[in-house]
């Protein structure tokens, strides 16, 4: 097989053969890259933060609603109620009624069968009955891992109780249904 050589320098003006010193050098290439990845760094950075900011705020979000429904839901219960026991153990023998915390969710117990009031995210509960205007008032305290939730129940139908008791267990009855 034959070579052949082709020589373009014929066909190419003069001035195209000079050194064209219109491009950038290679250190100013590095130093455009590095400052490039420092302003990318930082955008990065401030976006991660905030994702991460947006992830928190939901999450509280989502455990102060579930402490507002089950507050919600535990006024919605007990505010008829015609007798209120607040305890450390069960209550179901003599009430009803009985709201505790298992496996970190409130459950209503009617003695057959268990309600669950709230979300899996509830640490703790606490019950405490007051005396206010010659009325008797439920302060009902929940807590998560982040949050705490502080209710006031007005009690409509009680007409005497043992005030200032506290405890994990609320046990009560509700009027009977009229027909």
């Amino acid at each position: 097989m034959k070579r052949v050589s082709i020589c373009l320098s014929p066909y190419i003006p003069k001035k195209a053969l000079k050194k064209d010193e219109s491009g950038f050098t290679l250190m100013e290439i590095i130093t455009v890259i590095a400052i490039m990845s420092i302003v990318i760094g930082m955008i990065f950075s401030f976006l991660v933060f905030n994702v991460n900011g947006l992830y928190y705020g939901s999450g509280q979000t989502k455990e102060q609603a579930n402490l507002r429904m089950a507050a919600l839901r535990i006024t919605e219960e007990i505010r008829n109620s015609t007798e209120v026991k607040l305890s450390n153990v069960s209550l179901l023998p003599e009430m009803e009624y009985e709201i505790y915390l298992q496996n970190n969710s409130l459950v209503l117990d009617d003695g057959s069968s268990t309600i669950t009031l709230s979300g899996d995210e509830i640490s703790s509960v606490n019950f405490e009955l007051k005396e206010h205007n010659s009325r008797y008032l439920l302060i009902i305290t929940l807590e998560t891992q982040g949050n705490t939730l502080d209710t006031e129940v007005l009690l409509n139908n009680i007409s005497s109780i043992d005030v200032d008791m506290s405890g994990e267990r609320l046990g009560f009855n509700l009027p009977p249904l009229s027909p």
